[in-house]
C-alpha cells in the first residue's frame, strides 16, 4: 500500500510539471491596435517607387514587432492609404537581400522572402483556417499571390492584389494594391469587390518574412509584424484573425 501511494504521488507530480499543450482559445478581438488611415484622392500608381504624390503626406509607421527569430538585421516601415476601390500599402525595408526561387510558387512560397497582408473585411475576428472569413495573402517578389482556399490548399490569388518591387542601394520598396472581398467570397465563382468608405473598420495586419537559411531539413525565418502577438499565440495569426489590428478609414 505504501509503494502504491508513492507511485500515485510521483505520477501526480510529474503530470503537474508537464507543459499544457492545449492550444489557447481564439483571441478576443480588441480595439487597442486601432490605426486611422487617410484617404487618397488619386490612386497611387503601382510601380514599386515611393515617389507617387499619394505617399507624400502620409507618415511612416514602424514594422517592428518581432514575431519570430532573434537575429534581425534589417529594418522596415510602411505607409497605408485607401480609395473606394482598394487599400494601398508602401513597405520600405533596409539592409535586406531578397531570397527567391522561381519554381512553382504553390510549393515554394515558404522558401522565399515575402510580405504577408492579413485582411478581415468585417473586422469580426475568429478562425480563418480553411475559409475566407479573413485572408492572409503571401506576396512574392515575382508578383505571385498565395493564400489557402476553402479546402486549405495553397491557391493563386493574383486578381486580388497588384504589387511591384524596386531596389535602391540600401532599400527595398514594395508597393501593393489590395482589392477587398467579403467573407462570403467563393473560389471559382464570380465575386464582387467591396467599395470602401469613410468610417469603415477592417481587420488588418502586415508582416515581412525573411528566409535566413534554406536547408534540406529545415527552413528558418525571421518575421516582423505590425501588431504585437502574445506569447501563447505565437504562429497563430495564420488562422486566428482576432490577432489582427484594426484600421479605421478616414478622410
Amino acid at each position: 500500500m505504501k509503494y502504491f501511494l508513492v507511485f500515485i504521488i510521483l505520477t501526480v507530480t510529474f503530470s503537474s510539471c508537464e507543459k499544457d499543450k492545449t492550444p489557447p482559445p481564439l483571441f478576443e478581438k480588441s480595439q487597442e491596435n486601432l490605426q486611422s488611415v487617410s484617404r487618397s484622392e488619386i490612386s497611387p500608381y503601382i510601380d514599386g517607387k515611393p515617389t507617387d504624390p499619394a505617399w507624400k503626406k502620409i507618415a511612416w509607421t514602424p514594422l517592428d514587432n518581432i514575431w519570430q527569430g532573434d537575429n534581425i538585421t534589417y529594418a522596415a516601415q510602411y505607409k497605408i492609404t485607401w480609395t473606394p476601390d482598394a487599400l494601398f500599402i508602401l513597405l520600405a525595408i533596409e539592409n535586406e537581400q531578397l531570397k527567391r526561387t522561381f519554381n512553382n510558387p504553390l510549393t515554394t512560397f515558404k522558401d522565399q522572402n515575402r510580405v504577408i497582408v492579413y485582411l478581415d473585411e468585417n473586422n469580426s475576428g475568429g478562425d480563418h483556417a480553411a475559409n475566407h472569413s479573413a485572408f492572409a495573402y503571401q506576396i512574392l517578389s515575382d508578383g505571385f499571390i498565395v493564400d489557402y482556399n476553402a479546402e486549405n490548399k495553397p491557391t493563386i490569388y493574383n486578381n486580388h492584389i497588384d504589387s511591384e518591387l524596386s531596389k535602391t542601394d540600401s532599400k527595398l520598396y514594395w508597393e501593393i494594391k489590395v482589392t477587398v472581398f467579403k467573407e462570403s467570397y467563393c473560389d471559382n465563382q464570380p465575386n464582387e469587390a467591396v467599395k470602401l468608405s469613410v468610417d469603415k473598420k477592417l481587420g488588418f495586419a502586415l508582416a515581412y518574412v525573411s528566409v535566413d537559411s534554406l536547408e534540406k531539413t529545415k527552413t528558418t525565418n525571421t518575421i516582423i509584424g505590425s501588431v504585437p502577438i502574445p506569447e501563447d499565440y505565437e504562429n497563430r495569426i495564420a488562422t486566428d484573425s482576432g490577432l489582427f489590428g484594426t484600421i479605421l478609414l478616414s478622410n
